[in-house]
């Protein structure tokens, strides 16, 4: 079936908030320059049908558009800010629906919306007269074997930019908005609040579930209501199932209540994110081995959070990090002391991320922890053979005292 978009409800509010961004983005480059970042293409997915469309973080940052095909102009030395609109045919309007000038100026603060003809007339104008274009360099393929959105590289071959005219702008950005404004942090609580409240609904009702499909299709329903969605593949994943980290294929065939499910979910509303874990079981029946191991990743974790304080060291806090993984993994008889070395065999992920706009943010080049940091803390244990793979993930602030726990509310299960 094709459906036309609709229109969203913006509010002045949200303005504010990207016009505050804008200018936080500026001040960090300071003198003369002008920023052109474009947002993601729709991505094909068959034929006449596109991929489910996910802005890029940057872009969606800096101006709050969520539409395909959009380029936002900033000018450093007065943070003024232009948005482009996509050349769009009659059909593609028709089709996927269109955002007019005025609705995008009131959701980002621009000032006006200009045509792609006179973005190249102005990007030309800035280098005739020596301005540093800012651009965001183009990515690469994942190791994972993802491959990145064109947007970025079609702006560049469009503006007839090659890699020596213009300056790369992602370490900027990203030391920009590793610490959180306040109304930032009010969106980003509001999505974790969501998805506690779903977290809570399974953990009261987990006996009565018979398959990981029943768990993600009524976490997916709570997420919708809420005026969200889901902000990564929802993880649910029963016995065998969590030893693969990013499994996202939760089927109807029936869990065994002696092995425990592990829930990797967040909600993604108003542009911010959640990213929540809980592993949970049935303390009666669940294999003792399944017991341990839970209860050994929770209690490390909450140790965990206690090392990270405002001016710490990032470094020294992963490698403590390290040491207390190393402990747990001893204490369960997976491994011996002196197998320092096979740590990644069970703990194959970091311990955590930035947490914002993009699910998986950086610290922002920062050597050490900074107040309106958010970052996740989720130490995890995972063997195939065992049958056996948990993860405990919370969502926590640094603020200037030390740390708060955003998704404490989230129950842990039993």
């Amino acid at each position: 079936m094709d459906n036309i978009t609709k229109t969203p409800v913006y509010t002045t509010a949200a303005a504010a908030m990207h016009c505050e961004q804008q200018q936080r983005l500026c001040e960090a480059l300071s003198g003369d320059g002008l920023i052109v970042l474009p947002g993601y293409q729709k991505m094909q997915l068959q034929h006449d049908m596109a991929a489910l469309f996910w802005q890029e973080a940057n872009f969606l940052w800096l101006t709050g558009v969520t539409y395909p095909g959009w380029v936002v102009l900033i000018d450093v030395a007065t943070a003024t800010t232009v948005l482009v609109r996509p050349d769009l045919t009659e059909v593609e309007q028709l089709f996927e629906g269109s955002l007019s000038d005025g609705e995008a100026i009131h959701v980002s603060g621009a000032t006006e919306v200009i045509s792609r003809a006179e973005l190249r007339e102005r990007v030309n104008a800035a280098r005739t007269k020596g301005q540093i274009l800012y651009v965001l360099k183009p990515e690469t393929a994942h190791e994972l074997g993802m491959q990145p959105n064109p947007a970025h590289r079609q702006l560049l071959d469009e503006l007839q930019l090659s890699d020596g005219d213009y300056h790369d702008i992602t370490p900027v950005l990203a030391k920009v908005r590793a610490c959180k404004t306040q109304a930032e942090l009010e969106r980003i609580t509001r999505a974790i609040a969501v998805s506690c409240d779903s977290f809570n609904a399974i953990s009261s009702a987990i006996a009565q579930y018979a398959s990981e499909a029943e768990i993600t299709a009524d976490m997916t329903r709570d997420f919708i209501r809420a005026g969200g969605r889901h902000a990564y593949d929802p993880i649910v994943a029963g016995g065998v199932h969590a030893t693969v980290l990013h499994y996202d294929r939760p089927t109807t065939e029936t869990l065994r209540k002696d092995q425990a499910v592990l829930i990797d979910v967040g909600a993604h509303i108003d542009g911010y994110n959640a990213d929540i874990t809980r592993t949970f079981y049935n303390d009666a029946i669940v294999d003792s081995n399944v017991r341990a191991a839970i209860q050994r990743v929770t209690e490390t974790q909450r140790h965990m959070i206690s090392f990270i304080q405002p001016g710490g060291s990032i470094r020294e806090f992963f490698q403590r990090v390290d040491d207390s993984m190393m402990q747990v993994l001893v204490d369960l008889g997976w491994l011996h002391s002196g197998q320092k070395d096979q740590l990644s065999r069970y703990f194959p992920h970091a311990i955590g991320h930035g947490l914002g706009a993009d699910v998986h943010e950086w610290f922002g080049g920062y050597d050490t922890f900074q107040p309106g940091m958010v970052l996740t803390v989720e130490p995890g244990i995972y063997d195939a053979v065992r049958e056996i793979g948990v993860r405990i993930e919370d969502d926590i602030l640094v603020t200037d005292r030390g740390t708060e726990n955003l998704s404490i509310e989230a129950e842990l299960g039993s």
